[in-house]
């Protein structure tokens, strides 16, 4: 339905419908949109049956709009038309603002969909001939729009010419643009019957048809500038069509076409010395040889008319029909090469030289996921540099076998496992045959690209041979392997000595036979030697090797009949000079010669048995050593071992007593450390031939033993039997652990003829492992070495008073030192030869000790006897339980002998001493009679809860004696927290330690008679005058008796005696001596301790008295500030130290705060008794008065007492430690820490001054 409408003068209507292709056939049709997605209806202008068509589309509305309902931004177009186009390449170009897409039947040329100012876009097709339909899309963003289109065709370049190869850089052939052309090349040709290569070299597109069928087509332009291959296979004789189609973009324009038959080499070559770039010539080269090789000799010249001759470069690449298998890789150049095989770099040697061969072997495998009649195609790429003057390159591959016929091939590699790519030498093509192998490079390297250290080689061959027994001999430094028709013949993979010849023989047949030699060099020299020789026609079976080791069993050697055979064996070896020993154990017959000299000649049948030879005194020089075995019937072993004296052959058995014939040996060598050691754990002594458990062997060695008392010293998991000359000496038949046997046993020389031989002696060790481990160690040292040790050696004897036949432990070269003695046998045996009852033992150690003091700590039961330097400093031989007893002692610096003697009667056997150094170990001695210890660091300093007046349910923790040894564990303050020998852990007073006692000196207040001993009824030996300065020895405490404390004490002179330590009879109160520091006498110091003496005088000033207060009080009221003159007046009226009366006061008055100080001027706490100590303490009327005269007071009733003059008793308490400990006597205070306090004072006053 159409509907119209007229309104005033003329009127017309015209309507017509068509189908849209019809519209854009030969001319646009516009669709306009007012959006930009190209949606809803659109305003379509154009088309066949409009009347104004768009035959171009070069459209600019500016800032306008292109249809009056359409905006003039926002908006989109959609233009189509149908074209048709002639064959080719076609360039599509447009200009629009904003966005355009191009599509030329339905295929994408141009995808701009962004806002732009209107910068050029391009893209290209190829279009087969015929109609095609266009479509352009557009977008108007804001602001100006315009859209142009434009397209044309590449210019063709036609030719006719089989071979292509173009290179026209940024030009373009004459007559054409730069950018934007095509070429079509007719390559057709007669070809030859065969197969054929296709390659390509294009910038930009390219596609290859041979007789109507793609072979390449890259035509979308991508991979420019790279190869492209493709395989023309079973080609028909005769002329075949070949076209190339090539299109140029942009840039570069390359084009190489080739068709190649097999096996010839397409060369480019590049003007750099890189293959880098573009080729700029390329040729066909004919293959050369038999193994259709390359080769090319530039000389001089360039490698195609008019190129340069030097420094450039070529790839050659040809693809070849090669079976699976190994390839010889051969290059001679002058200069660099490098080969890639299926794309695999397999040769790189890309260096200037002279003509130089370089080779490698590869492994070519069939190629899988192709067809069948492709699997063996490969592809092989050589690429070369030439430098300067003379160029040639010459190239060939052949099969692995072809190039070993009659000659050696050597392959190197770079590692010791023969492994990845080898550089390879000799060879029949090589210009240099290996005819020898004989090598000897020394400390450097066979080839320069093999390091000197750590590189293998394999040479290769095959040779014809008649029927026979070969012997091969090799000297290899480092490791070798030798292969004959891929079965190995000898083995030698490890570090050698090129001296050390090896040999095997193999029997061969009659032809032709492979023979492979491998080699390893590690580190330092490198050398290689290989012969062979045919050692008789018959078969034989041979082997050379120093120690011989064969159990065939029931059945011979491989290849031989189980009886009635016969080998012989070259053991044929350098020796030290020395002794050695032969041993052979046949079954059956044997003989051995040394030097033409007949050692064993045994040809009598046997079901093994042992045959034993001495080689003495043997020169350092070659031994021509053969054995003979000889097979009848039965089973067939042969071992036969030429060993320097102390070295051991073992022999295997599969069972635990040594049954049958054994089933392997090995060589065990001696060291310094064990005559024996088979240490073999979990494992099998011969993985594979012995069993882990349940197995025996014999151990047999020669030695020279002089006559003499030994030590047998043997471990075993498990029994183990010891025989010297055939003669039982140690027995232990029976399974257990690793333990340690040790036996004395005398050895005496052998009746024999020859006086060299009469001290040497077979030692032969049995021994079988049950389960478990399997361990053996023998050891046989003369008896008196095993004490020169500084560990403990013991003896143990089966009575109780060490007589008997000893049992050894520990001593030089136990396996189980006895480091310490501790011992708890409880009620078993300490040994298995040893009783668990009635049996004594002597444990001797001689050592080297630091000067000091020793504390010898013993627990024991029952008897034990200690003596140190053969003097006894413990003796307690008596039956008793676990006692206690210890011994203080001092030992100069050296060396000094311990002897513990021990018996035991019955029950339980326990045995524990210890030596302790009090000097070095943190241990301090008690330098007090009786010294408090206390619970806590808190029980200690804190009166309150030590006094039982305070605290009545308190009780001493325990007390410490004069000379009691503690170990300090911590210190705090005037504390130690401390352990004592019996293991108890306590507070103590740390003034009242010290590390020498005999450093301490001490004053004798009231002279006491010397007596011999801690009695009254001793013998009088002396006089110790009042005033004298003595050292304490020991303290003795004797209750029930009127005297009862006792000091043993050295005088000046030297004088050694007892004497009573009390004052008074009466509770024996009071202390008579006192520690004290005589050096301080009448001296100027300001250092007080606990023990000196308090009359000294100090030179401190009244300021800084003054300062210490302040320091101390902080502010505080305090009726001691400003005091400081008034002490130094104290000091001079009383005679006592000022920096003690400060300390003091301090104390007693917590520094003048106190209420005594500051309500009575009271500052020494004088009459302040615990129970009332406000209203008990004097009163003084000014501070002046309650300092200087409360320290008259204390000199005249404690530590001078001038006035006291009676001669009764010896009142006066010098020292702080006197006037608080004085036994009871005359104490100035009750709290146990006041006098440490007062120190501590001191000490922090010092550290103030300064």
């Amino acid at each position: 339905d159409v509907e119209y409408f007229d309104a005033t003068e003329l009127g017309k209507i015209d309507f017509s419908i068509a189908p849209f292709q019809q519209e854009i056939e030969n001319t646009w049709l516009g669709e306009y949109y007012p959006n930009t997605t190209l949606s809803g209806n659109p305003n379509i202008i154009g088309g066949n049956s409009s009347s104004t068509k768009l035959s171009k589309l070069n459209l600019d509305w500016g800032n306008g709009t292109p249809h009056s309902s359409i905006p003039s931004d926002q908006f989109s177009a959609r233009f189509t038309k149908k074209e048709t186009f002639e064959p080719g390449v076609y360039l599509f170009e447009a200009d629009s603002d904003d966005g355009i897409r191009v599509w030329v039947d339905d295929k994408i040329v141009i995808d701009s969909w962004v806002g732009s100012n209107g910068w050029p876009k391009s893209g290209k097709i190829a279009l087969d001939g015929g109609e095609h339909t266009i479509k352009v899309e557009y977008f108007e963003g804001i602001g100006g729009a315009h859209l142009k289109l434009t397209y044309r065709a590449f210019p063709v370049l036609a030719k006719a010419d089989q071979d292509v190869h173009y290179n026209w850089g940024y030009g373009s052939p004459v007559g054409f643009p730069n950018d934007y052309f095509m070429g079509v090349f007719d390559q057709s040709r007669h070809f030859a019957r065969g197969d054929y290569f296709v390659q390509t070299f294009a910038d930009d597109a390219v596609k290859v048809e041979v007789d109507g069928k793609s072979v390449i087509d890259r035509w979308d332009g991508t991979g420019y500038g790279t190869r492209a291959q493709s395989l023309l296979l079973g080609q028909t004789e005769g002329q075949h069509t070949v076209k190339t189609h090539y299109y140029e973009n942009v840039g570069a324009a390359i084009m190489f076409s080739d068709i190649v038959p097999f096996d010839s080499w397409l060369a480019y070559y590049y003007e750099n010395r890189d293959v880098a770039g573009y080729p700029t010539a390329a040729k066909v080269i004919s293959p050369v040889g038999a193994q259709k090789n390359l080769y090319e000799d530039f000389g001089a010249d360039g490698p195609v008319p008019g190129y340069k001759k030097d420094n450039f470069s070529a790839k050659y690449t040809t693809a070849k029909r090669l079976p699976a298998g190994e390839y010889i890789l051969r290059t001679k150049a002058d200069d660099g090469v490098r080969v890639y095989v299926d794309g695999k770099l397999v040769l790189d040697r890309w260096t200037n030289s002279s003509l130089r061969e370089d080779v490698t072997k590869i492994q070519i495998g069939d190629k899988s996921g192709v067809d069948a009649d492709e699997k063996d195609i490969h592809w092989i790429d050589v690429e070369y540099f030439d430098a300067t003057e003379l160029g040639k390159i010459d190239f060939s591959i052949a099969p692995f076998q072809q190039e070993i016929e009659n000659t050696w091939l050597g392959e190197y590699y770079p590692n010791t496992t023969l492994s990845g790519y080898p550089y390879v030498v000799g060879g029949n093509s090589s210009a240099s045959k290996i005819s020898n192998i004989d090598f000897n490079w020394g400390s450097g390297s066979p080839l320069s690209t093999i390091p000197n250290d750590r590189f293998s080689a394999r040479f290769t061959r095959t040779v014809n041979l008649e029927s026979g027994t070969y012997l091969f001999t090799v000297n290899s430094d480092d490791g070798v392997r030798i292969k004959v028709d891929n079965k190995i013949v000898l083995d030698a993979w490890q570090n050698g000595d090129f001296n050390n010849r090896m040999q095997e023989a193999v029997y061969l047949e009659s032809g032709e036979h492979l023979f492979e030699v491998e080699y390893l060099e590690n580190i330092g020299d490198a050398k290689l030697l290989l012969n062979y020789q045919k050692l008789t026609s018959s078969k034989v079976f041979y082997d050379y090797e120093k120690q011989i080791s064969y159990n065939w069993g029931s059945k011979g050697p491989d290849g031989f009949a189980s009886d009635n055979f016969e080998a012989i064996f070259d053991q044929s070896q350098a020796l030290k000079a020395g002794d050695y020993h032969i041993q052979t154990m046949a079954d059956d017959g044997v003989r051995v010669e040394v030097d033409g000299q007949l050692k064993i000649d045994r040809l009598s049948p046997s079901g093994g048995q042992a045959d034993l030879a001495l080689l003495m005194n043997s020169q350092s020089k070659e031994y021509n050593i053969k054995t003979q075995y000889f097979e009848a019937t039965g089973n067939a072993f042969i071992y036969s071992h030429v060993l320097p004296f102390g070295d051991w052959v073992a022999y295997y058995y599969p069972n635990t007593n040594l049954g049958g014939s054994p089933v392997g040996t090995k060589v065990i060598r001696k060291t310094e450390d064990k005559l024996l050691s088979d240490i073999n754990n979990l494992s099998s002594p011969i993985s594979g031939t012995v069993p882990e458990d349940n197995y025996s062997a014999v151990y047999r060695t020669a030695q020279r033993i002089t006559s003499g008392q030994y030590i047998i010293r043997a471990r075993a998991d498990d029994g183990i039997r010891v025989y010297i000359d055939g003669a039982l000496a140690l027995d232990r038949w029976s399974s257990g652990s690793f333990d340690e046997d040790a036996v004395t046993f005398t050895v005496q020389d052998r009746n024999v003829s020859d006086p060299k031989e009469k001290d040497v002696h077979w030692i032969e060790v049995h021994y079988y492992e049950g389960t478990g481990n399997g361990n053996v160690e023998l050891d046989i040292k003369p008896l008196n070495s095993i004490f020169n040790t500084d560990q403990w050696v013991g003896e143990l004897f089966p009575t109780t008073d060490l007589t008997g036949n000893q049992v050894i432990l520990g001593g030089v070269g136990s396996e189980e030192p006895i480091r310490d003695l501790k011992f708890n046998w409880g009620l078993g045996k300490p040994h298995n030869l040893i009783p668990a009852d009635r049996f004594s033992a002597r444990f001797t150690k001689k050592a080297h000790f630091n000067g000091g003091t020793y504390q010898i700590r013993t627990l024991s039961d029952d008897g034990i006897r200690v003596k140190v330097d053969g003097e006894v400093k413990i003796d307690s031989w008596i039956d008793s339980g676990t006692d206690y007893v210890d011994s203080t002692l001092y030992l100069g610096s050296g060396v000094h002998e311990i002897v513990v003697e021990y018996y035991d009667n019955v029950e339980a056997a326990v045995l524990d001493v210890e030596i302790v150094n009090m000097t070095e170990q943190s241990y301090k001695f008690v330098s007090a009679a009786n010294l408090p210890a206390y619970r806590s660091f808190e029980e200690l300093t804190d009166y309150r809860k030590h006094l039982v007046i305070y605290n009545p349910s308190y009780t001493r923790l325990f007390e410490l004696e004069y000379g009691d040894s503690v170990k300090i564990l911590e210190e705090r303050q005037y504390a130690a927290r401390i352990l004592t020998g019996d293991g108890k852990e306590a507070w103590i007073q740390k003034d009242y330690l010290e590390s020498d006692l005999l450093e301490d000196l001490w004053l004798v207040k009231d002279g006491r008679t010397l007596r011999s001993s801690s009695t009254t009824s001793s013998s009088n030996i002396g006089w110790v005058p009042t005033g004298a300065k003595v050292r304490i020895l020991d303290y003795e405490y004797t209750p029930g008796v009127t005297h009862t404390e006792w000091y043993q004490v050295q005088t000046e002179s030297g004088q050694r005696g007892w004497i009573w330590g009390a004052i008074a009879t009466s509770g024996n109160s009071g202390f008579n001596l006192i520690k004290y520091e005589f050096h301080k006498i009448g001296a100027v110091t300001n250092d007080i301790t606990l023990f000196t003496p308090l009359t000294t005088k100090s030179n401190v000033t009244a300021e800084q008295i003054n300062r210490f207060i302040d320091y101390k009080t902080q502010g505080r009221k305090s009726v001691m500030k400003g005091m400081g003159e008034t002490y130094i007046k104290a000091q001079e009226a009383s005679g006592l130290n000022a920096i003690y009366l400060l300390a003091h006061s301090g104390h007693e008055t917590a520094w003048g705060t106190s209420i005594i100080a500051s309500s009575k001027y009271n500052f020494y706490g004088i009459g302040a008794i615990d129970s009332a100590p406000v209203e008990g303490a004097l009163d003084y009327s000014t501070p002046e008065g309650g300092i200087i005269l409360g320290a008259k007071w204390i000199s005249d009733n404690y530590v001078i007492r001038s006035w006291d003059t009676d001669q009764s008793y010896p009142y006066y308490q010098p020292t702080l430690d006197n006037m608080k400990f004085d036994k009871g006597w005359h104490q100035y205070a009750t709290d146990e820490a006041w006098g440490p306090k007062i120190v501590r004072y001191v000490q922090e006053f010092n550290e103030f001054i300064k």
